[in-house]
């Protein structure tokens, strides 16, 4: 999983790389040099045995689609199928790899905003699973004999087994509203 999320911050710098080297007129695959070069791992080394791959003589398109099976992230997917639709259609990759970059930027931006605006519903959340608690020490601490008739009898014990339950439920639901999976 780390090394999923390094992949994915890493490739981000790496789509513009590739852009960039090939609008100074390199070809896709000087330009898969030239990037594997200023990498960090692990997408160094992903990148390093694509190239590998293709020097013994398996076609860039099936090295492509071996990286995207080793590095299983969506992310991926749409830089080695943009890739492969340049190659078969002949248009221009820098403009679509320059898309996919924009995409990606895009789609981190929403991610970020996502987590901000659900931490609104975490706080919500911890707050309504505290509050119950917090005032039933208070009410017992203020009004001695408070608390008796919930702590010592079979009803009691039945009541705050079900404001538990309702509390876990409660509490279970908004973490599944407030969840989501990129």
């Amino acid at each position: 999983q780390l090394r999923m999320t390094k992949m994915r911050k890493q490739l981000k710098l790496c789509i513009s790389l590739l852009a960039n080297s090939m609008k100074a007129g390199n070809s896709f695959t000087q330009a898969l040099r030239h990037v594997t070069g200023d990498l960090d791992e692990p997408l160094a080394g992903e990148f390093k045995v694509l190239l590998n791959e293709n020097r013994l003589g398996i076609p860039l398109e099936t090295a492509l689609n071996n990286m995207a099976r080793r590095v299983p992230c969506n992310e991926m997917q749409a830089l080695v199928r943009g890739v492969i639709l340049q190659q078969q259609t002949g248009s221009n990759l820098v403009h679509i790899l320059n898309t996919i970059f924009q995409t990606l930027q895009d789609r981190e931006e929403l991610r970020n905003k996502i987590s901000v605006l659900t931490i609104q519903g975490k706080i919500s959340g911890i707050v309504c699973v505290s509050v119950p608690f917090f005032m039933f020490m208070l009410m017992s601490k203020a009004q001695e004999g408070y608390s008796d008739v919930m702590m010592n009898t079979p009803m009691g014990h039945l009541l705050l087994l079900a404001c538990g339950f309702l509390m876990a439920l409660g509490s279970g639901l908004i973490y599944k509203i407030v969840s989501f999976k990129f």
